[in-house]
């Protein structure tokens, strides 16, 4: 979906989910993420925002989940929007 303007951005701390030894999650959609991009930690922060739907002119509240892995000595974005 796309959006015209993001505005409000919130993330929503307290229904973020780490995933410690992401290779060997439950969920497969962790696993298999994790054991293609080789990391162990995985984060989803889900977020909101506020925005205007360009199908409808009207304003709408976006949202999402920004996955995060720890590769490398560093946190990098898998996904987002």
């Amino acid at each position: 979906m796309s959006y015209l303007g993001i505005d409000n951005y919130q993330i929503d701390e307290n229904e973020a989910l780490a995933f410690e030894d992401a290779k060997n999650s439950s969920s497969s959609l962790v696993s298999d993420n994790a054991k293609q991009r080789g990391h162990d930690l995985e984060l989803w922060v889900p977020y909101r925002f506020d925005t205007i739907s360009p199908k409808t002119n009207e304003a709408i509240q976006g949202y999402g989940t920004c996955k995060l892995a720890y590769l490398e000595n560093q946190w990098k974005v898998v996904t987002l929007l």
